[in-house]
């Protein structure tokens, strides 16, 4: 799908994307001392139930398993030299999931890499995931929960094809500013000056859809880009010396 394809329907109709894999797989006793990633190539038939049970939800796009599929994120594990596997069975098994419903769309993730990288090791990196989802039959490419300006510049820094599908995303608080203070502003005249500009922009992930609404709010006046509103639960409150779980399944709708 090409980059002007995915805006014209974006246009067209509200498209729901799917949801996380992390917390469905903590809740299928996956412990976070686990790769996640290379569960694609060790438990495949985990991942693809969780693809499916999206695709029966009636989402239209399936967000691969590849958050932290990235050379420098996988070799703290000794998995790097798994890297186009992980990545190409996550397509494998998403596409296999949307079988006989052409129009779900498969949309190659892509998070940040580990923060105490060097600038060109991030850009390498991220440029060979990209290369191998997108090589692996990928309908568009979404960079996720992009939490300050290097992990964005690293993106800018990348060789993106002209007409590649592509979602910069963001995880902005109320005030519509990253975690290192970065505001809306300053993303957008950094975003003006891409060779190949995205197809939408997102927000995601953040202290929850209470956040990301203000977020929105304030975005969506200034920005002429189709949005993409993928706001995580959000994290307890202290209430009475409590920490309780605020964020129901109707508070989120």
């Amino acid at each position: 799908m090409t980059r002007r394809e995915f805006s014209e329907l974006l246009a067209k109709k509200v498209l729901i994307f799917d949801g996380a894999y992390g917390t469905e797989l903590y809740r299928k006793n996956f412990f976070v001392n686990t790769n996640y990633d290379n569960l694609n190539l060790t438990n495949p038939d985990v991942i693809s139930s969780i693809c499916q049970a999206y695709v029966e939800a009636g989402a239209d796009v399936l967000t691969t398993n590849t958050y932290s599929a990235n050379a420098l994120h996988l070799g703290r594990f000794g998995l790097a030299e798994n890297m186009e596997k992980i990545n190409s069975s996550a397509v494998a098994l998403a596409r296999k999931a949307a079988a006989g419903k052409p129009e779900i769309l498969i949309a190659g993730s892509i998070g940040p890499v580990p923060q105490d990288s060097g600038k060109s090791e991030a850009v390498e990196a991220l440029q060979k995931q990209l290369d191998i989802l997108l090589k692996s039959g990928a309908d568009l490419i979404i960079f996720e929960t992009i939490s300050n300006l290097d992990d964005f510049e690293n993106i800018l820094a990348l060789t993106i094809p002209e007409e590649t599908a592509w979602v910069a995303s963001f995880a902005f608080d109320e005030e519509a500013k990253l975690f290192d203070g970065t505001d809306f502003s300053a993303v957008k005249k950094r975003l003006a000056s891409t060779a190949v500009p995205p197809a939408a922009f997102g927000i995601n992930c953040g202290t929850g859809p209470d956040a990301t609404f203000e977020a929105m709010q304030k975005i969506v006046k200034d920005i002429d880009l189709p949005l993409i509103i993928q706001p995580g639960a959000g994290v307890p409150k202290k209430v009475d010396n409590r920490f309780m779980p605020m964020t129901t399944p109707e508070y989120f709708t």
